[in-house]
C-alpha cells in the first residue's frame, strides 16, 4: 500500500464508486421520444414555429464548437427572455457547486454548457460556475460513443459524466429534476435525472427533420415550465437571492454581530419556504409558508441519487412576518439563527417529523442535551397532487431546528471536536432511554458542532437528521451500562511518550481522500458483513468511531504510514465484504496511530479503537457500551494537555 500505488487507484476508484451508484438507476424510455418529453417536460405553452430547421445539423462534424450554430438555430425563434444561448465549457474547470465544500470532489469539465434563460454570457466568462447553467450536453465523436449500448469502462466513464454534471446542476439551483444531453455522432439521447433515478429516451437523429422538431420542441418546453420557475425542474419553493435579498441579509447579520459576512458566498444562496405539518386539518396547499434565507451550507451529501441532505444556515425571511418562527410572541422581527435541513426521504420511511415529535414529547428541555428542537417544517411532496406518472419514491422534505451548527469538519481545536462528539453520544442515549428513538445513521454530517454557546447551553455538540431512525423496544438495563474491562488497554501517559519519539517519516502531508459517497462509510462491520440484521446501539456507538476516525485522518496531523491516502485505504465504497474487511483490518491492528503533539486525542482513538477491536474478536458486542463509550471521552477530556488553536486542517482531492 504504498502513497504512490494507491494515489495511481484513487481516480478508478472513484469511477467504480460512481458505477455501484448508477447501477439499476438507469432506466432506459420504452416509449417514444415524443411521449418522453410529454412526460418529463411538462409545459402547456405550444411550439408551432414556422423555420425550417430541416439542415441546421447538416455540414456538422463532430467537432468542438461545430454543434453551436445548430443549436442557436434551433432557438432562434424563440421570445428573448426565454431563449437559450450555448458556452463552450470544454476549456473549464467546473467544480463542485459549494464553494466549502469543492475540495471534496473532483472537477469536470463538460462540453457544451446551456446558459439560463434569456442570458447570452456567464456572470464571469473566464471563471464560470454551475449557477450560470440550466443544462449540459456532452458530444462524443461517433454513434459508437453512445454509452447506453455498452458495459463497457469506458461507456461507464461517459455516463458517470452526466452524472457528474447531473448532480452539480441540482445542488446548484436546488433543482427537482434536472436534464443532461448526450450528442454522440449524429444521434442524441435526452436523460433527466433526480434523486430517485434517470430516465434516458431513446436515440434520435440530429439529421432528420422530424428529430430536430423534436429537440427544438424540448428546449421550448424546458423554458415554458407549468408553474412559474425559469425552466423545467426547478422547486417553485426556492429561488436565488435578488440585490434586495443580498442587501437586507447582511443588515440583518450585521444586527446580530455575524462574523465575517463579506466571505460569505451569496451566489449559492437562496430564499425557500418552510410549509408546516402542524395544521389541524387543514388544506396543505392553503397552508401560508413561513420563508427563510438560507445563507451559508453547513454540510453536503454529494450523491445524486440518495437523500441528498443539505444542511444550511438561515435566517426567517421577516419582511412580512407575523409572529416569531418559534411560536413564541413578539413581532417577529427579531433576528434568529436557525438550521435548514433539505432531503428526499424514502416514502417507504417513517417522515423525520414524527421522531422530533416523540423526543419533544418524551425528553424535558431542561435535560435535552446533544438534540436539536424542531421548529417547523414537513414533506413538501404531500403538497403535490401527483398521477402515476408522476410518482416518486422519494418525497421533498424540508423543516427548521433551533441549534445553530458547524461540521465537525470545521472543528476550531480538536478538544471542541471531542466535546461535540461526547454530547452527541449523550444525546443519542437521552433519545433511546427517554423516547425508545434509534438513530442508525451515525455520520460526519449527522453529527454538529453547536456554533455558538449559549449562556445556560447544555450542549457543545449534538446529533440530527433522524430519517433513517427507528422506534425500539424497551431497552435494558444492561445495554446502557459497561461491561468493558481496563485490561490490554493504553494509559494516557504511556500514548505521551509514544507521541514524542522521533519520528523518521518527516511532516505529514495534508489529509486527502476520495469523494464522500453518503453515509456508507460509517456502517458499523456486522451490518456490512451480513445484510438484514437488527440494528443494536452498539452499531451507532461503533458508528461514531468510525466519524472520529475520519475526521482525525483528514483534518489533523497524523502519523499514518500512507499520510494523506489513509483515509482512502481504510475507508471503502461499495462491495460491502471489502468495506468491512478493511475495517476489520483496521481494528485487529495493534499499531498506535499518533496525533502530532496531541496526546489527549491519540489515547482516546486508540482506547475506543481498542474496545472496539475487543468485542469483534470476542464477538461480545455487549462491551460496546453508552457508558463504556462515554467514559473514555471524559478521561479524555479531563487531561489537561490539550493543545489550543489546533483548527481543523483543510483537505485537496489529489
Amino acid at each position: 500500500n504504498h502513497p504512490a500505488c494507491a494515489a495511481d487507484k484513487l481516480q478508478s476508484t472513484v469511477i467504480e464508486s460512481w458505477k455501484k451508484e448508477l447501477i439499476d438507476r438507469i432506466n432506459l424510455y420504452d416509449g417514444s421520444n415524443d411521449k418522453f418529453i410529454r412526460t418529463f417536460v411538462p409545459s402547456r405553452a405550444r411550439c408551432n414555429f414556422g423555420s425550417n430547421v430541416k439542415n441546421v445539423f447538416a455540414d456538422w462534424t463532430p467537432q468542438a464548437g461545430q454543434e453551436l450554430k445548430g443549436l442557436d438555430t434551433l432557438v432562434k425563434p424563440f421570445p428573448e427572455d426565454k431563449r437559450l444561448s450555448f458556452f463552450r465549457s470544454h476549456s473549464h474547470e467546473m467544480k463542485f457547486p459549494f464553494t466549502q465544500f469543492e475540495s471534496n470532489h473532483h472537477t469536470s469539465y463538460p462540453d457544451l454548457a446551456v446558459l439560463l434563460p434569456g442570458t447570452v454570457s456567464p456572470f464571469d466568462p473566464a471563471n464560470p460556475t454551475w449557477s450560470d447553467f440550466s443544462m449540459i450536453i456532452e458530444a462524443k465523436a461517433t454513434a459508437a460513443d453512445d454509452p447506453f449500448t455498452s458495459n463497457s469502462l469506458k461507456s461507464c466513464k461517459t455516463v458517470v459524466q452526466l452524472a457528474v454534471s447531473a448532480r452539480s446542476l441540482m445542488h446548484a439551483h436546488g433543482l427537482l429534476a434536472t436534464f443532461v444531453l448526450g450528442f454522440y455522432g449524429d444521434i442524441a439521447r435526452i436523460a433527466r435525472f433526480d434523486h430517485a433515478c434517470a430516465v434516458v429516451s431513446k436515440p434520435f437523429s440530429l439529421k432528420k427533420l422530424e428529430d430536430l422538431k423534436l429537440l427544438q420542441r424540448f428546449f421550448w418546453r424546458f423554458v415554458h415550465p407549468c408553474d412559474s420557475v425559469p425552466f423545467v425542474g426547478c422547486d417553485p419553493t426556492v429561488r436565488k437571492l435578488d440585490a434586495d435579498d443580498e442587501e437586507w441579509l447582511k443588515e440583518q447579520l450585521n444586527t446580530i454581530k455575524f462574523p465575517h459576512i463579506e466571505k460569505l458566498v451569496l451566489r449559492e444562496a437562496r430564499r425557500a419556504e418552510v410549509y408546516d405539518d402542524d395544521n389541524d386539518g387543514e388544506d396543505l396547499n392553503t397552508i401560508e409558508p413561513k420563508p427563510y434565507i438560507m445563507f451559508k451550507a453547513l454540510d453536503v451529501n454529494g450523491r445524486l441519487f440518495s437523500r441528498a441532505t443539505t444542511v444550511w444556515l438561515g435566517i426567517r425571511d421577516n419582511r412580512r412576518a407575523c409572529g416569531n418562527d418559534d411560536g413564541s410572541a413578539g413581532t417577529g422581527k427579531a433576528v434568529y439563527l436557525r438550521i435548514i435541513k433539505d432531503a428526499w426521504r424514502q416514502l417507504m420511511r417513517l417522515p423525520e417529523k414524527e421522531f422530533y415529535d416523540i423526543l419533544d414529547a418524551a425528553i424535558d428541555p431542561d435535560e435535552r442535551i446533544g438534540l436539536p428542537m424542531l421548529l417547523g417544517g414537513g414533506d413538501l411532496g404531500e403538497r403535490e397532487v401527483r398521477n402515476d406518472q408522476w410518482h416518486r419514491e422519494r418525497s421533498h422534505m424540508r423543516f427548521v431546528v433551533d441549534t445553530v451548527g458547524r461540521s465537525l469538519t470545521n472543528f476550531h481545536s480538536t478538544r471542541e471536536l471531542v466535546e461535540a462528539m461526547l454530547d452527541a453520544i449523550r444525546g443519542h442515549k437521552l433519545a433511546m432511554e427517554k423516547a425508545g428513538v434509534l438513530h442508525r445513521d451515525i455520520s460526519v454530517g449527522n453529527v454538529l458542532i453547536v456554533d455558538k454557546l449559549e449562556k445556560g447551553a447544555l450542549s457543545r455538540g449534538f446529533i440530527h437528521d433522524f430519517d433513517y431512525s427507528s422506534c425500539a423496544m424497551e431497552v435494558d438495563d444492561d445495554d446502557l451500562s459497561s461491561n468493558a474491562t481496563d485490561s490490554d488497554f493504553p494509559e494516557l501517559d504511556d500514548v505521551y511518550q509514544k507521541i514524542h519519539e522521533p519520528d523518521d517519516n518527516g511532516d505529514d502531508d495534508e489529509a486527502n481522500l476520495k469523494e464522500r459517497t453518503g453515509t456508507y462509510y460509517f456502517m458499523a462491520i456486522q451490518l456490512l458483513e451480513e445484510a438484514g440484521i437488527p440494528h443494536e446501539i452498539y452499531h451507532d456507538l461503533q458508528s461514531f468511531y468510525w466519524v472520529l476516525l475520519w475526521v482525525i485522518l483528514r483534518h489533523t496531523e497524523h502519523k499514518h504510514p500512507l499520510k494523506h491516502l489513509a483515509s482512502a485505504d481504510i475507508f471503502k465504497y461499495g462491495e460491502d465484504s471489502v468495506a468491512a474487511g478493511r475495517k476489520a483490518n483496521w481494528l485487529k491492528d495493534k499499531s498506535f496511530l499518533i496525533i502530532a503533539d496531541n496526546t489527549p486525542l491519540s489515547w482516546l482513538h486508540n482506547r475506543y479503537k481498542k474496545l472496539l477491536a475487543a468485542s469483534f474478536v470476542k464477538e461480545q458486542m455487549d462491551m460496546v457500551t453508552y457508558a463504556a463509550v462515554e467514559e473514555l471521552f471524559v478521561k479524555a477530556l479531563n487531561d489537561n494537555r490539550w493543545p489550543e488553536n489546533d483548527a481543523a486542517k483543510p483537505f485537496v482531492m489529489p
